[in-house]
């Protein structure tokens, strides 16, 4: 090329800089912003459709880029020949970055480890030439890089970004050697995020293994060992109902006599409600929801123990007045028996006049047992497993109001009964708050925290720059 003919260096790197009224953003003293093709090679993969074939070299295609890998599992093959041309265009090299132009804008992949070489399509491929090849695979995974394109994106039915906006890009360029500082300290923050996430829902999995094992303790009597009372005074229902024992609640019982204490005694379900009732289920067609109705418990409202009044469906008056068994004091203990059974509610004395539907069975136990120490036994692991062994059903799942009546019921005295309510409150109580921030720590919430954390790298907040060390330009 004759001299004429060359630009100097300060031409080039006029060309290189972006203008100051179309930076970005301020950046460091030290940084520059540039044009990506002028520190980067980007290319993009083949855009037409080969031949594809059983076996051959795996095509990767924008749908292949997930959670910044290549998946393989569901690619296409092309022949040698094809991969041959393909690959005088877009070769993919290690430590190059992948980025997805169609579809779903971005999801980009660091290449390195290759295994077998491969073929793209719809993919851009960014090759580092004056940059370090991390820390430009964390940049176009940034939300200031990402953003933009996708907000500019081309397409109705399928959005997609060309291959010249790509080389036209902007990129703040740090000193080399602050590049470096920011990629190592963006990948162990990086890694500590992901730590944190791994560890969040490994909590959150156990979460109902650690509620069933603190609620197996305390019908152990566990929670009690100490304070031995003895059971006295227990009421007897004198008008029981019929109650045929099909034997699996016989297996129950022996499971309970090898585990409760002592002075714990054991009688059926039917044996401890108020003289003059039985456990019943509710309105079999509960009709349209009427305003002016009466609030009904479907099972679908017993989740956690309570329900919310105000959520209820109101049933027609005239329909609910033939179900006066089934409306409620307010002293009861409620539980799904349809579906999905065993799910328990604690109506109030405030909800007395509410009704139930038919897959919600009443039981109103006498004063020898408490609301809440009846509600946690029903929801402790050992009668869990036995609703599930005799629940019955192809189409809609359930149990029969029998086979709650011989359900045998561990009893110790009240105070005991208080005593285990009171310790099972105060612990799972503090396993729902412990679960609760798990929950504000979700993953939409960390990758919200992995975004702030790479649009601070790129601008120069993580207390990496060096103002002494020369722009990358230089």
């Amino acid at each position: 090329m004759s001299k004429k003919n060359s630009k100097s260096q300060e031409e080039l790197l006029k060309e290189a800089l972006v203008p100051e009224d179309e930076q970005p953003y301020e950046l460091p003293a030290n940084w520059v912003w540039t044009i990506m093709n002028k520190v980067v090679d980007v290319r993009d993969g083949t855009h037409d459709t080969p031949k594809y074939v059983d076996n051959g070299y795996p095509l990767v295609t924008s749908k292949n880029l997930k959670n910044g890998l290549i998946d393989f599992s569901n690619v296409q093959y092309i022949s040698e020949e094809d991969h041959i041309v393909i690959n005088k265009r877009s070769k993919v090299d290690e430590y190059d970055t992948l980025f997805a132009m169609i579809g779903t804008i971005g999801n980009p992949c660091y290449v390195e480890n290759i295994q077998n070489e491969f073929s793209i399509k719809n993919v851009a491929l960014f090759k580092p030439k004056l940059i370090e090849a991390k820390f430009l695979f964390r940049y176009l995974s940034s939300p200031q890089y990402i953003e933009p394109l996708v907000n500019n994106a081309k397409g109705s039915t399928q959005k997609f970004v060309s291959l010249g906006v790509l080389r036209n890009s902007k990129i703040p360029l740090p000193p080399l050697n602050e590049q470096k500082r920011i990629a190592d300290k963006v990948e162990k923050l990086l890694n500590k995020i992901n730590h944190a996430k791994q560890l969040i829902e490994e909590a959150r999995a156990t979460f109902e293994l650690r509620r069933a094992a603190i609620l197996d303790k305390a019908f152990r009597g566990e929670f009690t060992k100490n304070k031995i009372c003895l059971v006295d005074n227990v009421i007897l229902n004198s008008n029981k109902g019929q109650m045929i024992d099909d034997g699996k609640s016989e297996d129950l019982h022996r499971q309970l006599v090898n585990i409760i204490p002592k002075n714990w005694i054991i009688h059926p379900l039917g044996n401890l409600l108020r003289e003059e009732t039985s456990i019943c289920y509710g309105i079999v067609q509960t009709g349209k929801d009427t305003p002016d109705g009466v609030p009904t418990v479907r099972a679908g409202d017993l989740k956690n123990g309570y329900f919310d009044v105000k959520s209820l469906k109101k049933v027609d008056k005239e329909i609910e007045k033939n179900y006066p068994r089934s409306r409620l004091s307010g002293s009861e203990l409620l539980i799904s028996i349809r579906g999905s059974v065993g799910y328990v509610g604690i109506p109030t004395s405030e909800m007395q006049g509410i009704n139930v539907s038919r897959e919600v069975a009443v039981i109103p136990m006498n004063r020898s047992l408490t609301q809440k120490y009846l509600s946690y036994y029903f929801q402790s692991p050992i009668v869990q497993n036995y609703l599930k062994l005799i629940t019955k059903g192809v189409a809609q799942q359930g149990i029969n109001l029998n086979q709650l009546r011989t359900l045998p019921v561990p009893v110790p005295s009240i105070i005991e009964q208080n005593d285990i309510v009171n310790f099972l409150d105060d612990l799972l109580e503090k396993e729902k708050i412990i679960n609760q921030n798990f929950e504000m720590l979700n993953e939409d919430n960390l990758n919200k925290l992995s975004q702030t954390l790479l649009s601070r790298a790129f601008r120069g907040e993580l207390g990496t720059t060096d103002l002494a060390e020369k722009n990358a330009l230089c």
